[in-house]
């Protein structure tokens, strides 16, 4: 079921911020990701994380804490399927992506380093929520980065946060796409990226 699924992702996630693990958080696993940041600085009670009755842990909790609406985003009919010998359906671009500096001097991110293009990078796009920038203690602006955000679009749908990184430690890195879709379409950056991630992880473990 949905709720449990849920709670076992934010298990993991719990567990793999506690421990300093190298974590790359995919569509509402991004938001997911984006509230445990929230839930550690500001301790805030309205977070779904905090709940541990699941009649008390309502659908409206985990989709309105530290996230806004997304309008012009949620494209359903473009959503990146699978086929059964291992093809991807409708991994379409649908907006622009508008890459972030991380800090006043610039540091070129993980997202950036792999995904920026001399050519327009167009991502696909199934979400109708996205992470709210402001909702960030000023004390954590320096570390907790938004990395891109959507353009190419009208006024209402440009400028919405796509992707957001850590500056320190181990590399932890949201995205709000299906990154994964564009990598199985033979996306070569998406793919260094993901690869990245992947020996990432193995060097954790290895420790």
């Amino acid at each position: 079921d949905a709720l449990l699924r849920v709670q076992d992702q934010e298990r993991l996630l719990k567990d793999s911020l506690l421990r300093g693990r190298p974590i790359l958080a995919i569509c509402s696993g991004s938001w997911m990701l984006w509230q445990g940041y929230l839930q550690q600085l500001t301790l805030d009670k309205c977070n779904v994380w905090l709940h541990k009755d699941p009649k008390t842990c309502l659908p409206e909790d985990f989709l309105s804490h530290g996230l806004v609406d997304a309008p012009g985003h949620n494209n359903r009919r473009g959503m990146p399927t699978f086929g059964i010998d291992g093809e991807v359906i409708f991994d379409e671009g649908i907006h622009g992506l508008a890459f972030s500096k991380l800090n006043p001097a610039d540091t070129r991110g993980l997202v950036r380093h792999f995904l920026e293009s001399e050519l327009p990078v167009m991502v696909n796009s199934v979400h109708w929520k996205a992470v709210d920038p402001d909702s960030v203690p000023p004390a954590a602006q320096p570390w907790l980065c938004i990395a891109a955000r959507s353009s190419g679009g009208d006024d209402a749908t440009n400028g919405l946060v796509e992707a957001f990184e850590t500056t320190h430690g181990a590399p932890v890195v949201g995205i709000q796409w299906h990154l994964e879709a564009a990598a199985m379409a033979g996306n070569e950056r998406a793919n260094a990226l993901m690869r990245f991630m992947k020996l990432a992880g193995v060097a954790f473990a290895s420790k």
